[in-house]
């Protein structure tokens, strides 16, 4: 019998300790991220600056109009699924890359890593938001 109400006050104890910790306002704080806005990388063209298998946060509150040479963006691009093959096969998706040139009303992206530019531009219409962590 003493041990069942040692268990019982150790679970009540317990199941207070992680409400008082989860309530709003408390000192535990939870990342504000949803997770349309963390992106997994895959590949090279980042490198040094991101490595493959990183994680990207980006902020999408940031105004295309306030972006700048020299910013990691995420954007969605023509991407050469083929790369190497000799073949060409393009899908738009996700890329995150460096603003290199503003371009009238967009900008000209590159990878760090990579000797060419981007075939497509990052506009007001494909950007998606401005690289703020990287994990």
């Amino acid at each position: 019998m003493l041990k069942n109400l040692v268990k019982l006050y150790a679970a009540i104890i317990f199941a207070v300790l992680v409400s008082l910790t989860l309530w709003p306002g408390s000192t535990y704080t939870q990342s504000s991220y949803s997770i349309d806005d963390v992106f997994l990388i895959e590949g090279h063209s980042m490198l040094p600056s991101i490595k493959n298998g990183s994680s990207v946060v980006i902020d999408r509150d940031i105004k295309f109009s306030d972006l700048k040479v020299g910013d990691i963006v995420v954007f969605h691009a023509l991407v050469n699924t083929e790369y190497g093959t000799g073949r060409k096969k393009f899908i738009k998706q996700p890329v995150a890359h460096r603003l290199i040139e503003k371009n009238g009303e967009s900008f000209v992206t590159k990878g760090d890593n990579n000797s060419f530019v981007d075939i497509t531009t990052c506009t007001e219409n494909n950007y998606l938001g401005k690289v703020i962590e990287v994990y």
